[in-house]
């Protein structure tokens, strides 16, 4: 789990990345949960499974979106950007 906290013309947000792992039969499937929270305790988490097979492709991924700065409401674009290329 990675956190960080980002600034925004709303104020303060925490940002939190997480590698989740799924199971088909005896492959293993990355994907990701990102989760939001303001600074006054309102959160929004978006999880999206079976993105990859490979693991180091979701952290190069995850890296990616933290520098982007990405959030639960851009989330869903960003990785169907990430699998259509």
């Amino acid at each position: 789990m990675i956190k960080e906290n980002i600034l925004t013309e709303n104020g303060s947000l925490e940002l939190t990345y997480e590698i989740n792992v799924t199971f088909h039969g005896d492959l293993k499937f990355y994907g990701i949960t990102i989760t939001s929270k303001d600074m006054y305790g309102i959160t929004e988490s978006k999880e999206i499974k079976d993105i990859s097979s490979d693991r180091k492709s979701i952290e190069n991924l995850i890296d990616e979106m933290r520098s982007g700065k990405v959030t639960p409401a851009t989330f869903e674009d960003i990785i169907s950007d990430f699998i259509n290329n």
